[in-house]
């Protein structure tokens, strides 16, 4: 697993060394960074001021094969929002944006957290479509966007339980798939 971590955080770190979003000597001090902290490497470099969170996005976008969705630029669709209680969404790290047919589309911090996914699937009752976002984003939507006191009542009334083991920290930088499945472990990790 480390190996495949490695692979990735080179991946990611040349992506944006090609780009030109940071330079190799910035890229050296983050993996210097991560070496000692273990914090993901496109955290430590938005932290450090080299690259611009959407930049970071769009490219993990990219290598995940998920839509990045900017949600400054977009005010979910209520009928969406009471599919998903407050309470799950804030857990989830997710905000329903629409619902298309029988898909709801979803902004997630970590758009392949298979676990997260079949949760939001067995709520809204129709199949997710994963979208990626930044946690800090998605966390002040469902601020601004629910309601207080909005979907309580569904949440009284949900089939599932709490969801736990969830990380409240997991940001589109993380890989939490690490301890599940071995098809999850077969993704390549986001650090």
């Amino acid at each position: 697993m480390a190996f495949q971590s490695q692979i990735t955080r080179e991946k990611l770190g040349k992506l944006l060394t090609d780009k030109g979003l940071c330079t190799p000597q910035q890229l050296d001090e983050a993996l210097k960074q991560q070496s000692v902290t273990g914090r993901p490497l496109g955290e430590i470099l938005i932290a450090f001021g080299y690259v611009k969170e959407k930049d970071v996005l769009e490219i993990l976008s990219k290598q995940m094969q998920v839509p990045f969705f900017d949600l400054s630029n977009f005010m979910p669709v209520g009928e969406a929002l009471a599919l998903i209680p407050k309470e799950y969404a804030q857990q989830l790290f997710a905000i329903p944006l629409f619902k298309t047919g029988s898909v709801l589309t979803v902004a997630l911090s970590d758009p392949l957290d298979l676990d997260a996914i079949a949760r939001l699937k067995q709520l809204a009752n129709c199949d997710i479509n994963p979208v990626l976002s930044s946690s800090r984003s998605i966390t002040q939507a469902i601020q601004k966007y629910y309601a207080t006191g909005a979907n309580e009542a569904k949440t009284s009334s949900a089939v599932l339980s709490k969801p736990s083991g969830l990380n409240p920290n997991i940001s589109p930088f993380m890989d939490s798939r690490r301890s599940k499945s071995p098809e999850a472990a077969a993704v390549p990790s986001l650090k």
